[in-house]
């Protein structure tokens, strides 16, 4: 055996050692019957990142640069240091008000609050998540087979789609499965629907969707890299959801509760729809993050 060869075989058997210790999980996904997120599930093969990526090696380099550019803000220990100042012209409340209240705030729900608002802002738990989400991805798109997807995954890519699902997946796997869904001027929850005006007048319906469960912004276009996009709060969800797990020990149901309600509505803003900054407090940041790095768009 040459020389070459075996350094070649001992570099193949590093690389795979690495990827066996950091994604060791195989998953078995269920497979739609047709393109909707919402049908009866029906069994798929279970494979694992490794397999997958033993097909089609540029997803190797995508998840060894996950989390290598990714911008955050400055974590905070206390909700009066919130960048208020960014969502001023969205939220409603005066900052002032809401520094108020932040001292007024039960102490139990604030360390929630701020282990929600530190979560999307602590890069290495972001690194972490994004890492395991895509592999979680590459596994699922794999298992479904369709050319399209497969062609992503040669690319080293997944599709927005694609992750799209995995996190519904996740999230109804935890129990966490009372959708919304925002269609252009409708609020669709179960079979009540609002008018988008009556919508911006009452919030009524905007703080149930936050209270109730996950939700769809299907206003927004999957197509268009630079937007809100319409899995972010779902996405965003489960990432709080996992840091709740990992740092409190509890899924902290009572947190979506309160900003359900109409004096924590206005967090919602800062923690979750900020008006600037580059973490993934803000859709839109998120979101081209998501396009350049996991979907590989522009």
């Amino acid at each position: 055996m040459g020389v070459a060869v075996l350094k070649l075989m001992i570099s193949q058997t590093r690389v795979l050692l690495f990827l066996s210790a950091l994604l060791s999980t195989s998953l078995t996904w269920a497979q739609p019957k047709c393109g909707s997120l919402f049908n009866v599930l029906r069994l798929a093969p279970t494979y694992s990142f490794i397999d997958v990526a033993t097909r089609f090696p540029k997803l190797l380099n995508t998840i060894e640069d996950v989390g290598q550019n990714l911008r955050v803000d400055p974590t905070v220990s206390h909700l009066r240091d919130l960048p208020f100042q960014r969502s001023n012209p969205y939220r409603g409340t005066p900052e002032l008000t809401m520094i108020e209240r932040a001292g007024q705030l039960d102490p139990e729900m604030h360390k929630v609050m701020i282990t929600a608002y530190n979560s999307l802002n602590d890069r290495s738990f972001l690194t972490r998540y994004l890492k395991d989400l895509f592999a979680e991805t590459v596994e699922m798109m794999f298992a479904k087979g369709h050319p399209a997807d497969l062609k992503a995954l040669e690319r080293g890519y997944v599709t927005e789609r694609a992750i799209g699902l995995v996190v519904v997946r996740r999230l109804k796997e935890a129990g966490d499965d009372a959708f919304t869904t925002l269609t252009g001027s409708r609020l669709s929850h179960g079979k009540a629907k609002v008018n988008e005006q009556e919508l911006v007048r009452l919030n009524g319906q905007f703080r149930e969707a936050i209270r109730t469960g996950p939700f769809f912004d299907r206003q927004f276009s999957e197509k268009d890299p630079w937007n809100h996009g319409p899995f972010s709060h779902l996405i965003q969800r489960d990432i709080v959801q996992r840091a709740f797990k990992e740092k409190l020990r509890s899924e902290q149901p009572e947190f979506w509760a309160f900003l359900g309600t109409k004096k924590g509505v206005g967090w919602w803003v800062d923690i979750f729809d900020s008006g600037g900054g580059l973490s993934f407090s803000r859709p839109e940041s998120m979101n081209r993050y998501l396009h350049q790095n996991l979907f590989g768009s522009p």
